[in-house]
């Protein structure tokens, strides 16, 4: 997402703030055919045929938006998320606690971990006994594509969030069909059921730093919490 160069709210620093400018170009986007038969790639994603992408010059936040940044946000405006609107958001039921778990009734059949949880939201992402208080440089949560959106509207003139083309050219950090920074492998490590960046590590030391970054300087860029881009698209085997 954008970010803005004009906020300061307490402890945060202009470097989160920061844009990256990106002078854009050509790059093969999407899956390439020795990926068909993996079976870490699901179909359903929809990241194929390979094919060229020409983004132009555009410029993307260096880090992902906090939960310090998005509160000054909030603080600000008076901004209220969705999920508290609707009065629940989806919880993952390793993170909720046995209280919480205890009161939930339903769950998505094909995904019997992903549970709606009351009373969670970008300020109790795990349930209402939980908060962010000792997570303040953390990637912000439980946003959705509306609250992302007047996020970067308020972060920075022409603030918007970057398209699938751009976030995926920024990802690849000009890695030619490269899945990932480090090659093509998603198991590396002594162990080969090492993976690194999983996103079902996701509560691992979520906090902003520098040495989780690309070649391009962008941090949180293809790990821990996964962000938005503006895109719809209709997907019919869905």
């Amino acid at each position: 997402a954008a970010a803005g160069a004009g906020a300061d709210a307490a402890g945060e620093t202009e470097v989160e703030a920061s844009i990256v400018p990106l002078a854009g170009g050509a790059f093969i986007m999407g899956l390439v055919p020795a990926d068909e038969g993996d079976p870490t790639v699901a179909p359903m994603d929809e990241e194929g045929p390979p094919r060229e992408v020409v983004v132009g010059p555009f410029g993307l936040g260096q880090y992902e938006v906090s939960n310090r940044r998005f509160a000054a946000f909030v603080d600000r405006t008076g901004y209220v998320t969705e999920s508290e609107t609707f009065g629940w958001s989806f919880g993952v039921e390793a993170f909720i606690s046995a209280a919480v778990n205890a009161t939930i009734t339903q769950q998505v059949d094909n995904a019997p971990w992903w549970l709606p949880v009351k009373g969670a939201d970008w300020r109790h992402p795990n349930g209402p006994d939980t908060g962010i208080g000792a997570i303040m440089d953390h990637p912000v949560t439980q946003v959705s594509l509306k609250d992302a959106e007047a996020f970067c509207r308020w972060s920075r003139p022409g603030g918007r969030l970057p398209t699938e083309e751009e976030w995926e050219f920024a990802a690849r950090g000009g890695k030619t069909q490269r899945r990932f920074p480090w090659g093509q492998r998603m198991l590396t490590g002594p162990a080969q059921d090492t993976h690194r960046l999983n996103i079902w590590q996701s509560a691992v030391d979520a906090k902003l730093r520098a040495k989780d970054g690309t070649v391009r300087n962008l941090y949180g860029y293809g790990e821990h919490s996964l962000p938005a881009v503006k895109e719809y698209y209709s997907a019919p085997n869905l």
